[in-house]
């Protein structure tokens, strides 16, 4: 007899720029003995000259995809991302006014079973990656109408890290159960 294997619970940390996505889900990985998938972004541009356009985005949110769910498969009991196809969509709309249909698949078709919405409470930190210091409530509002429009499950994650990490973990237990 076949035996089904227990299904793995899906977290994404979601939200604008230098709103703590990777920080808080690396210390949850840990926390949790897990990998996590990284930012595809970010390799992507390794050796970055500044210049990207949206078959670059399109072509990151491909890779994202990938490694969510190579992660998936790695992963025991929680597959952990530090973002997904939200992400993308939003930064496709905001730079170049833009939707990219599989991207909107994705996200109607691989909800996760939680968002962790970053909230950008605390300052800036410039990163070579980053673009606007400024719109990160507006963008942050964005994060929420997508998460409304699809109805994701979702979290508001703010606050300091102990906080932070405190009420993902609180969340994240309820699965346990």
């Amino acid at each position: 007899m076949k035996q089904n294997k227990p299904k793995k619970i899906k977290i994404v940390a979601t939200g604008p720029e230098s709103s703590g996505k990777t920080t808080l889900i690396n210390a949850l990985a840990l926390h949790y003995n897990e990998p996590y998938a990284e930012e595809f972004s970010r390799i992507y541009f390794d050796g970055y000259d500044g210049k990207y356009s949206l078959f670059d985005v399109q072509n990151i949110g491909v890779g994202q995809i990938d490694a969510n769910i190579d992660n998936e498969k790695k992963a025991k009991k929680f597959a952990f991302s530090d973002t997904d196809s939200t992400v993308i969509n939003i930064w496709a709309k905001l730079r170049f006014n833009a939707n990219i249909p599989m991207i909107d698949d994705d996200i109607e078709q691989s909800q996760p079973d939680l968002y962790l919405l970053c909230v950008p409470d605390f300052p800036w930190v410039y990163d070579a990656l980053r673009e606007d210091p400024n719109d990160r409530i507006d963008i942050f509002n964005a994060y929420t109408a997508l998460l409304h429009r699809y109805n994701s499950n979702y979290i508001i994650i703010k606050g300091s890290h102990e906080e932070r990490m405190n009420t993902a973990i609180n969340e994240i237990n309820k699965f346990l159960n």
